[in-house]
This record gives C-alpha cells, structure tokens and sequence, in this order.
C-alpha cells in the first residue's frame, strides 16, 4: 500500500471551519470510543484511493504514520487519574482486507522505516 501525506492545505481557518461545518457528521450508533474512531472527509477521500469506491461494512487494513503529539497525566476526582496519549496520523494508506496473509512483523517495520525515509 502506498502511504498517503493527509498534510492540510494552506488555507485559512475560517475557510476550513466553513467546509468542516458544510461536511457535518451524522448521528452515529457508538460502540467504540469516541477518540479512537477516524474520519475522513472528501479532501482525504480524494487523496486516499482505498476510500474512493468503498461500502459501510467492508473490513480495511490500514498502514500509518503518525508522530505522539501530547502525553498527558491528570489527576482528578477521588484519586482516579487520567492518562491520555495523542497521535497525529501524518500519512496513511487504506485497502479493502484481503484473504491474503497478512505481513510479518519485519515486513511491517521495514516497511514503516522506509515511509519514514519519504
């Protein structure tokens, strides 16, 4: 699979709210976390060929790079503490899930190396 850059483009953030407000999420069913869900919108969709001829329900693979932008440790109430870790996906790519075996663990690094080196 070929990673795809999801670099934003130089717009102003004004303009960006705007086509994020035109672009709105639907009411969705939750069964997973809310911050481990992904989105993608046409600007991605265009970018990304694995999402241009989908269909809801169909299992992907999906190959990344991202970089840990924030780690956080909180105290809060009645001594629970609170530990998040947040990655901006910097590059991706998508594909319908095949029948194929899937790539060993030296296959995936060597191939996260080499997406590095892009």
């Amino acid at each position: 699979m070929k990673l795809v850059d999801l670099k934003l483009p130089k717009k102003t953030r004004k303009q960006l709210e705007k086509e994020m407000a035109a672009e709105a999420p639907e009411p969705m069913d939750e069964q997973y976390p809310w911050g481990v869900q992904l989105r993608f919108d046409k600007r991605e969709i265009e970018k990304i060929e694995g999402l241009q001829n989908i269909n809801a329900g169909t299992a992907v693979n999906i190959q990344a790079i991202g970089k840990v932008t924030e780690v956080r440790t909180t105290d809060a109430e009645k001594g629970r503490k609170r530990h998040n870790v947040e990655i901006q996906i910097q590059k991706i790519a998508i594909a319908p899930r095949t029948k194929e075996k899937p790539a060993s663990l030296n296959e995936t690094v060597t191939t996260i190396a080499q997406a590095r080196r892009m």
